[in-house]
């Protein structure tokens, strides 16, 4: 009798987890219909309280603006920064290039390098916490959760993004990711991650 009762509770179990799994592709896949059409969402998907936004969109490779120099953004965006000078390897390791860490009072920072390949100033890594610093969208620290789906889906049911505690909203070739973290309802980070391999 213990070992039946045993297996019920484990298909249960399976069979719930497999719902669960049925319900997330379903939100996922609802969820690309809201999103707006200038991002070019090529795939939604959610694990656990994460929501993967994988997006074809220039912007995602240039979520501060494109500009053709470090000085041209510092200018643009009416903050005052501090900056470093080092040098990071590429190409496996067999070309170093200059890089500016450009930070904040608050350890916000952003890595950058100028790239011969595109002329532009483009994002190595970073962490912003300040909400000075704001995206192209018009997002930063401190906003709503809803208003920073808001900057990427037309609409969406709000019990869809209750459980999401991280939006990456990622490049269709996966080498750049913008990833926003929220707490109690409000983003309490914007972090950059790239997997760059040329200059």
């Amino acid at each position: 009798m213990k070992k039946i009762a045993f297996i019920a509770i484990a298909l249960l179990g399976i069979c719930s987890l497999e719902a669960q799994n049925i319900s997330q592709r379903a939100r996922s896949m609802r969820m690309e219909s809201y999103a707006k059409d200038e991002y070019q969402v090529k795939d939604i998907k959610i694990f656990d309280d994460t929501m993967f936004v994988i997006c074809r969109a220039e912007y995602v490779h240039y979520p501060l603006g494109k500009f053709n120099s470090v000085d041209a953004y510092i200018n643009r965006s009416y903050l005052d920064w501090y900056r470093e000078m080092s040098y990071q390897n590429f190409f496996n390791d067999s070309l170093r290039v200059p890089v500016t860490k450009i930070s904040r009072l608050d350890d916000s920072f952003i890595d950058t390098y100028s790239s011969i390949n595109t002329g532009k100033m483009e994002i190595i890594g970073g962490n912003i916490t300040d909400s000075a610093i704001k995206l192209r969208l018009k997002v930063c620290v401190g906003m709503k959760k809803n208003d920073v789906f808001a900057a990427f889906f037309r609409s969406f049911p709000k019990t869809y993004i209750a459980d999401i505690n991280v939006l990456r909203v990622v490049s269709a070739g996966g080498e750049f990711a913008q990833v926003f973290t929220f707490k109690r309802n409000r983003l309490q980070s914007i972090a950059f991650i790239t997997n760059y391999r040329y200059y």
